[in-house]
């Protein structure tokens, strides 16, 4: 009986290809959930549950931005996130993930090209020029927004096509993050049960430490704790519970700051020229370090362009 009539004939929805696909992936990562009877009625509803946040969390992305020189002095959001424009083809410069999409073919022929745009949020505490009533002091404290790491992620030459690839990925950081769990708790259950075997090796020849005693009954409730987590026949509840909470794993967090053009935040509620308010969305996930993301769309002459002159400079560094 097939995937598709044996979820039908127990209730429910059946899966569309979309699911079956991501069913399989989930399998395709814990090869021990196929033991388990009932596993694909048991992971369905989880599935659905963990798909529907991953295409939420991508549509709720902002743009797509265009990034491009000209965008530096026309656009603040993109002013804010380069330190000058100089900085947009280097960047693009400096992307493998760019590199490797132009490398496909036909991609070069396309007028632009979509994809994510991450990167890391960084502030500092500089002493600059601010005005304190009628007087312009230069020794003023002030907090600069300023952005590190940019990334590119998802590209193609259709806006579309990128958020299906992210949706994708969205979901597959999901269940990676499972898989990194579960590998962090069986690495540190060899810890403990290596610090168990000394310390019961130095009970026996000093029985009479209390101290050892004690921290040997931790050891040994840990060991306990552990094993008890990492049971196999808890391992399909496990994976259940963490893709039916997803928004745990990963979400969305809004950010909104005033700066000016050198990017100098607004310690008030300020208004006027010169001040821009930006929102932008914190992408928060496995990975520990938060992630200011957003769609944009980058000129393919300048993504070009940017490519051929980190290829001369290579040129010329090796010569």
């Amino acid at each position: 009986m097939s995937l598709l009539s044996w979820l039908g004939s127990h209730g429910g929805p059946a899966p569309n290809a979309d699911e079956e696909r991501l069913l399989a992936a989930v399998v395709a990562a814990e090869p021990r959930l196929a033991a388990f009877s009932g596993w694909q009625k048991r992971l369905m509803p989880a599935v659905r549950i963990s798909w529907s946040h991953a295409q939420d969390l991508v549509d709720a992305l902002p743009g797509p931005v265009c990034i491009c020189r000209s965008a530096f002095a026309e656009d603040p959001l993109v002013h804010a996130l380069f330190a000058s424009a100089a900085d947009i083809p280097g960047t693009l410069a400096k992307s493998r993930e760019l590199r490797v999409f132009l490398a496909q073919p036909g991609t070069r022929a396309a007028p632009r090209c979509f994809g994510l745009l991450g990167m890391r949020r960084q502030e500092k505490r500089v002493l600059g020029a601010a005005l304190w009533g009628d007087l312009v002091r230069g020794d003023s404290p002030q907090t600069v927004l300023y952005f590190i790491d940019h990334t590119l992620r998802g590209l193609a030459t259709d806006l579309e096509e990128t958020r299906r690839l992210l949706k994708q990925a969205a979901f597959d950081g999901l269940l990676q993050g499972f898989c990194r769990q579960r590998e962090g708790l069986q690495t540190r259950r060899e810890e403990v049960h290596g610090r168990l075997e000394f310390m019961r090796a130095c009970m026996k020849v000093s029985p009479a430490d209390t101290a050892l005693a004690a921290e040997l009954a931790n050891c040994e409730r840990e060991w306990q704790e552990l094993n008890e987590r990492l049971a196999p026949e808890r391992l399909l509840d496990d994976v259940v519970a963490w893709l039916s909470a997803p928004a745990e794993r990963l979400r969305l967090d809004p950010v909104e700051v005033t700066v000016d053009g050198m990017g100098v935040e607004a310690e008030t509620e300020v208004q006027g020229r010169g001040w821009h308010r930006l929102n932008f969305p914190e992408l928060v996930g496995r990975d520990r370090r938060r992630w200011i993301v957003l769609l944009v769309v980058i000129p393919m002459d300048e993504a070009l362009e940017a490519l051929s002159r980190q290829e001369e400079a290579n040129r010329y560094i090796v010569i």
